[in-house]
């Protein structure tokens, strides 16, 4: 294996029990090889939900838009003198 320089980190503790010194070390490309896989899944996450969220909402918008703009024509065609316009509401029964 060639002789490659990289950063790495280190972690030591005097046992208080024994006296004993415990260090352990690792690189720091393998430290933050896990972390970066949850924050590249929280990402991929995060684009999906805002992608479907705007995709519902235009859904439910344009469901509420619809009949909202059907009464302004209606109501712009009676103001125009046009009494012809077909009433949607519900007849008393």
């Amino acid at each position: 294996m060639p002789n490659v320089l990289a950063p790495k980190i280190t972690y030591a503790k005097q046992d208080p029990h024994w006296g004993w010194i415990i260090c352990a070390g690792t690189y720091m490309e393998d430290f933050n090889k896990p972390a970066k896989m949850v924050l590249y899944n929280l990402l991929l996450f995060l684009g999906l939900f805002i992608l479907i969220s705007i995709v519902i909402s235009w859904i439910f918008a344009s469901r509420i838009a619809k009949p909202i703009k059907a009464m302004a024509v209606s109501v712009q065609r009676v103001a125009a003198g046009d009494l012809t316009v077909e009433s949607r509401c519900a007849k008393p029964g």
